[in-house]
């Protein structure tokens, strides 16, 4: 008999390799094309953010497995609003001069939601820079396009 997915708590759900290393590739490449510290997905383990997979760029302060409580985080922003987010420099932007990743060094951040097919929120996929960054309406396209965001 086939496990009912409905009844499967979402946030220990296990994502299948050949998933996991697809992904793994539009993080690297994400950063790549974006020339930007981290690519990231995350995913919502309420109320924790917990990094699923991230970019092997050098200087990467981020690592897979990391969990951070989500008050202040960027992509807790994303999963709550269900929206893209975009901060060119979080030390200039009022509503996220505390935000915990400036203290990784990342001021620039760009993310969208991740959904389950069911239309629930898996988590985010985001890329976030040492430097101000606009993230051009070129590269916002990209990443949302890669997973659909809405």
């Amino acid at each position: 008999m086939k496990p009912n997915n409905k009844i499967m708590k979402k946030e220990s759900s296990v994502i299948p390799k050949p998933l996991i290393d697809k992904w793994q590739k539009v993080v690297d490449s994400m950063a790549g094309i974006f020339d930007v510290h981290a690519g990231l997905i995350t995913r919502d383990a309420s109320p924790y953010r917990e990094v699923l997979l991230t970019s092997s760029t050098p200087n990467n302060p981020y690592k897979i497995g990391r969990r951070d409580l989500a008050p202040g985080l960027y992509c807790e922003a994303v999963v709550k609003s269900r929206k893209e987010l975009l901060v060119a420099n979080a030390l200039k932007d009022l509503s996220w001069n505390r935000n915990p990743d400036i203290k990784l060094g990342m001021i620039s951040y760009l993310g969208f939601p991740l959904l389950w097919p069911d239309g629930d929120v898996f988590g985010a996929i985001c890329v976030l820079d040492s430097k101000e960054n606009q993230y051009n309406t070129r590269y916002r396209d990209i990443l949302q396009n890669f997973f659909g965001g809405e």
